[in-house]
């Protein structure tokens, strides 16, 4: 623990790189997916379903299949080669997961001809962050059960499956009722900016303080959850502290929602 604090102490990117990574990942993808989910309806009704298919396998499925047998293994093979490690051959999808979970949204919509969605009023924006709220809870669930691990090509982590499969289907109600053609209300806006920004400051501030603390007592061995070398994680081990896991959860589920 007090190598990992040491190390954490001495990276001067730790501030800045941190929560700029936290507040990217709280939201990006999500964006994506619902980029994707909005362009959809669209692309499917204008080519019909045989030939959506076949252009989502040319546009997504060739590509994939490239990257997965070829590209990723090179990329394995070139990073371990630099580590001096022996290497073994394995697909890898890496950064294509993306494509491939277009690729399984785009068949889906095509078999069902797209979710029976009639047309309806963009949701209140309070209605949203308490849906934001919620869908935390699960990606904080999900963060507990899989830590560091992936589900389907997708890597677990903050802001990932539950909004991502969410957010498409809100890029898909999104296109057929309009949602974008007005824009919000000035409250609204105001309140959006001001969650978001009530959310980068909590994030900045908190890995500032944190660093800070760090690196006056780089080697201190308290028995305290905070300063943290996994912030925004607290510094334990389940292993010799009944209550860390605990604690742990109440973390993971704080920042979820916080970004939800």
């Amino acid at each position: 623990a007090a190598a990992a604090a040491s190390a954490f102490a001495a990276s001067s990117f730790a501030a800045l790189g941190k929560p700029l990574l936290l507040l990217d990942q709280s939201y990006f993808m999500s964006l994506f997916f619902f980029l994707s989910g909005y362009f959809t309806p669209r692309s499917f009704a204008r080519k019909g379903r045989r030939d959506f298919c076949i252009d989502r396998l040319q546009r997504l499925g060739l590509p994939l299949m490239a990257f997965l047998y070829v590209g990723g293994p090179i990329v394995g093979v070139l990073t371990q080669a630099a580590a001096g490690h022996a290497y073994t051959y394995q697909p890898d999808p890496g950064p294509c997961w993306y494509i491939a979970w277009l690729l399984l949204l785009s068949g889906a919509y095509a078999v069902i001809g797209g979710p029976p969605l009639p047309e309806a009023p963009r949701p209140a924006l309070g209605r949203l962050v308490g849906w934001g709220a919620l869908l935390g809870m699960v990606q904080a669930l999900l963060l507990a059960l899989l830590p560091g691990g992936s589900f389907a090509f997708m890597p677990i982590t903050l802001g990932s499956l539950p909004f991502d499969l969410a957010f498409y289907y809100a890029g898909i109600a999104a296109y057929r009722s309009r949602w974008l053609d007005a824009p919000l209300a000035t409250s609204e806006r105001v309140l959006a900016w001001a969650i978001s920004a009530v959310f980068a400051l909590a994030t900045f501030g908190g890995t500032v303080a944190n660093t800070a603390a760090i690196q006056q007592q780089p080697h201190n061995n308290s028995t305290a959850y905070y300063p943290s070398a996994t912030f925004p994680m607290p510094a334990c081990d389940a292993a010799a502290d009944p209550a860390c896991g605990g604690a742990t959860l109440a973390a993971l589920l704080a920042l979820c929602v916080g970004a939800g």
